[in-house]
């Protein structure tokens, strides 16, 4: 182990703890930053090292709030966009946390991950996966998942498609379209 981030067993929302983290992504100047949504509804941000930068967030539904940041990504623009899954939006942040842009139409994001300038969205409310235009968010295609319990989300090289359920147990794989 290279680092730690949080202390074991201590919930919180202070410069060294989390209260339900969900996801993580790591910019290309290798900046961290974490979803901490389950008890907390927040992004934490830290330095390659660990040391922390700031966080923003708080629970609501105004631009730039959140409930329940669960799922992030950073585009090749380096824009941190946030499966604000309550809300049933995704946000989209400069790095230090100005809030740019919401996109509405996506479901009830739960997990994302880009691919060659498409954002890949697991609809946690319904059996599909969203593929999206980073441009504007419209959504150019749907995988169907045949059932409405993902909650994680993976997109390799090949743009296969990787899906994971919780309550399911089961992880999918799905072969891109052509």
């Amino acid at each position: 182990m290279v680092l730690t981030l949080g202390v074991y067993e201590r919930p919180g929302d202070g410069p060294d703890t989390f209260d339900g983290p969900t996801d993580v992504a790591v910019a290309a100047n290798d900046e961290i930053f974490v979803a901490d949504g389950y008890g907390n509804s927040r992004i934490a941000k830290f330095t390659p090292t660990g040391r922390f930068v700031k966080a923003w967030g708080s629970k609501g539904s105004a631009p730039g709030e959140l409930n329940l940041p669960h799922g992030i990504v950073i585009d090749s623009r380096g824009r941190v966009l946030v499966a604000d899954r309550e809300n049933q939006r995704v946000q989209i942040f400069d790095q230090d946390g100005r809030f740019l842009d919401e996109w509405k139409n996506l479901g009830e994001p739960v997990a994302l991950d880009i691919r060659d300038d498409v954002l890949y969205v697991a609809d946690a409310d319904s059996p599909r996966v969203l593929l999206a235009s980073l441009q504007n968010g419209r959504v150019i295609a749907t995988i169907d998942t045949a059932a409405g319990d993902q909650h994680s989300l993976a997109v390799d090289l090949t743009r296969k498609v990787y899906v994971g359920s919780v309550r399911g147990q089961y992880l999918k794989v799905y072969s891109p379209t052509k």
